[in-house]
């Protein structure tokens, strides 16, 4: 299978759901436990910051720098420009609603496609969450893959175009109730990034 050809096919499928949208921003569903999150990002203001010099493991670290709202714990320890690990710890945000903290061990390997996209694909490791994760009130997140899709526009090399694709595991029941407040979560996350790289 061409995973690149599999996410465009999915992101362009006409009977996705839209859960949240705005004008920067989609979050959106084609199948069960399976999501996509859009977010356009524009840096018009500094010509001496080039998209494509973004296209990396830097990139990644910077979203979850931006976000220390919504992580408790970040550790992010690139191995070598095509590898990472990463542990985060998210904050107890939906508490109140019965459910439980959670924490993701990832995997990540980066994939260039070209001088102007590259992707990131990344998948449990929980051997190397046994060794960073401490806090006895979080469990593993149902995540079963996570994938970010950045390609710098062709018409306008200030413009990066960053989506992401995750799936939780098939057996986990997501209520569709917080489908929403998750989308809600990636808006804020996407904010703060869109808003860090722009004001570069």
């Amino acid at each position: 299978m061409n995973l690149t050809n599999e996410m465009v096919r999915e992101n362009e499928v006409e009977t996705k759901k839209i859960i949240l949208k705005n004008e920067y921003f989609c979050f959106s569903s084609q199948k069960k436990n399976n999501y996509i999150a859009n977010c356009k990002i524009e840096n018009n203001n500094n010509n001496n910051i080039r998209m494509n010099d973004l296209l990396n493991f830097n990139l990644l670290k910077l979203m979850y720098q931006l976000n220390s709202d919504i992580f408790e714990t970040i550790d992010f320890t690139i191995i070598n420009e095509n590898e990472a690990n990463v542990y985060l710890l998210i904050k107890p945000l939906l508490k109140n609603l019965g459910i439980w903290q959670r924490f993701v061990s990832l995997k990540f390997t980066r994939s260039v496609l070209s001088d102007d996209t590259v992707i990131f694909v990344g998948v449990p490791d929980h051997e190397y969450g046994k060794l960073k994760h401490t806090c006895k009130n979080a469990i593993f997140a149902p995540l079963n893959k996570i994938i970010f899709y950045c390609d710098v526009s062709r018409t306008n090399m200030n413009a990066l175009n960053l989506t992401t694709y995750f799936c939780l595991e098939e057996n986990f029941v997501f209520p569709m109730m917080l489908e929403k407040l998750v989308g809600t979560i990636f808006k804020r996350v996407y904010k703060n990034i869109k808003k860090g790289i722009e004001s570069l």
